[in-house]
């Protein structure tokens, strides 16, 4: 049988890049988890650096505008001003405001692939629990941002980030498993059902104000996946019937 994965990137549904070569390393520790939702990646004291390329302020820039204006509202020279720079210049990197959050939302997701990789080990146990704590951790550490974004008449971008990533995970989930995905459209109900709880379970505990902890909601979430994507994806070990 053909790869579906193969298939999948083909179709453009996985890109190439989005496989991870599996880690020699050892296995993370559980206390790690935490230590690696405090690094944040979000650090307002050193958001608009002059150390940061003009690229990367003016993404910077437009989520902090992003947190007190509606993004109808939000005005060039705004995130110029708050990137040190001039209007002009912004549309030497970026065609539109839509351009700019899109990749600004993109820059995010990859720092969270980042922290999110090593805890792929566990796909089989207890990866559902640990990598949702840490979606939940982020989300509460930067609320403002995520719930600005979710407001931002443009949320279907994070939903397709979130497919994106899911793609990229589940590519090195089901290398690093020995395991062969039976169809394509498996692949995309599943991604369906996991982006959409996610996105929508997130949307409703941030508007909510947060009453749960992370680990709460992990607990509940995580639940619903019994701890096992790879058979949420009906997959079998390779070479067997």
């Amino acid at each position: 049988m053909e790869n579906v994965l193969s298939q999948a990137a083909a179709q453009d549904r996985l890109a190439p890049n989005d496989v991870v070569k599996k880690d020699q390393s050892s296995g993370v520790s559980r206390k790690s988890v935490e230590d690696v939702s405090n690094c944040d990646w979000l650090n307002m004291t050193t958001y608009h650096s002059q150390d940061m390329g003009v690229e990367d302020r003016i993404k910077a820039a437009f989520l902090d505008v992003l947190v007190k204006t509606p993004f109808t509202k939000i005005r060039m020279a705004e995130v110029a001003k708050m990137a040190g720079t001039s209007r002009q210049n912004i549309y030497r990197y970026f065609s539109s405001k839509e351009e700019i959050f899109r990749a600004a939302v993109d820059d995010l997701f990859d720092e969270f692939y980042d922290k999110a990789t090593p805890f792929l080990c566990d796909a089989e146990t207890d990866f559902s629990y640990f990598f949702i704590y840490l979606v939940y951790s982020e989300v509460q550490k930067h609320s403002d941002v995520f719930l600005s974004m979710m407001r931002a008449e443009a949320d279907e971008v994070l939903r397709q980030q979130m497919r994106r990533y899911y793609r990229r995970f589940v590519g090195k989930i089901v290398r690093d498993s020995n395991v062969e995905v039976k169809s394509i459209e498996t692949l995309d109900y599943v991604g369906d059902i996991i982006v959409g709880s996610t996105y929508e379970l997130m949307k409703r505990w941030v508007s909510s104000g947060m009453k749960e902890s992370p680990q709460q909601m992990a607990r509940t979430h995580s639940h619903f996946f019994n701890g096992k994507i790879v058979d949420l994806l009906s997959v079998a070990p390779q070479g067997t019937k």
